[in-house]
């Protein structure tokens, strides 16, 4: 059943979920193609079709050991802890074991970004296995302070729990 709603626009109502169809129409019609995902999932969240650790783990897919070290390192941007980071200055050279790729991790002002190449200003330089990068062991030191590196890790958020895109 379609109504009309105070700005003229028509709301569908279907009758097992009366209003829900209201909030379905509003997320399809988001222009935004990152809210639109939020609000769909969301949805499908609080009618119970999709589990949120499913979510989770397709989300930690994305740093999986089995991918190379720079597509790892791209990926701790994500995982950065910014209280942990508020007053942290800090650069790390990381090489790839495997390829050879040169990476500069910078920290500063909260945000850690990432840059081809190796830095001049770096505390550490180390090469790194994938399993390194995600934190199972620790990397060849090439020169510098390994501390750095063990600084690095410490800010990078790696527990996964499950979360909730809605309150309950």
């Amino acid at each position: 059943m379609t109504t009309t709603s105070r700005d003229g626009r028509g709301r569908l109502h279907t009758p097992d979920r009366p209003g829900r169809g209201e909030d379905r129409q509003r997320d399809h019609e988001e222009l935004n193609p990152i809210a639109r995902s939020w609000y769909l999932t969301g949805a499908l969240e609080l009618e119970g079709t999709v589990d949120p650790a499913q979510i989770l783990q397709a989300f930690g897919a994305l740093f999986a050991v089995d991918k190379p070290v720079p597509d790892i390192i791209k990926g701790w941007r994500y995982q950065l802890d910014a209280d942990a980071a508020q007053d942290v200055d800090l650069v790390v050279g990381i090489r790839a074991a495997d390829s050879g790729e040169e990476r500069t991790v910078r920290i500063r002002h909260r945000v850690l970004h990432v840059a081809d190449g190796i830095a001049d200003d770096t505390e550490v330089v180390v090469e790194a296995t994938a399993a390194q990068a995600n934190g199972d062991g620790s990397p060849t030191v090439v020169s510098g302070d390994l501390g750095a590196w063990g600084k690095l890790q410490s800010l990078l958020d790696t527990e996964w729990t499950t979360f909730y895109m809605h309150m309950r």
